[in-house]
């Protein structure tokens, strides 16, 4: 604040315009100078460090793993659906969750790489098949990769009602 009023005065006194717009050039280059002094020693103390390098490895291989969950899905089935070919619905159901509304507006990660994490457009959805007994009963609900803060919350995802209802 002290630097800001001893710049105020400066300029206070001075009439001529070019005065004034050479001397805001020459202290905003020198802010500047300043500003990348302070971010290279601020990469030298922390960017170069193994135990950062390790820490931010860790988180980006977590929000990686997070990202490639939001294609995965739980279908419950009767034992008798292993002696018929329902290939077809697989490929409805791709269409379902690619073209849904939540696939779409998937959020970049903070750090990607398309070539490695790919984009929503290029994300593999999984299908896993659980069969049951013909004395259980399929689950209503359709685990996912979404997490809900509660069961009613289900209902608010457009995505996991269709396929349910699939």
């Amino acid at each position: 604040m002290k630097l800001i009023k001893c710049y105020f005065f400066k300029f206070k006194n001075i009439d001529d315009i070019h005065t004034i717009d050479n001397l805001a050039h020459a202290h905003i280059a020198q802010c500047s100078a300043e500003n990348i002094m302070i971010w290279c020693q601020f990469i030298q103390t922390f960017g170069l460090s193994e135990s950062s390098a390790i820490v931010l490895g860790k988180e980006y291989h977590f929000k990686r793993v997070r990202r490639l969950s939001e294609g995965f899905f739980q279908r419950e089935m009767s034992r008798v659906n292993l002696l018929t070919n329902e290939s077809y619905s697989y490929n409805e159901l791709h269409e379902l969750v690619r073209n849904s509304s939540y696939y779409s507006r998937l959020l970049p990660l903070t750090i990607e790489c398309v070539e490695l994490d790919g984009v929503p457009d290029t994300l593999p959805i999984i299908i896993e098949e659980i069969y049951l007994s013909d004395e259980q009963k399929p689950s209503k609900m359709l685990p996912s990769s979404v997490k809900m803060k509660t069961p009613s919350a289900y209902n608010d995802n457009p995505l996991l009602q269709v396929v349910q209802n699939f």
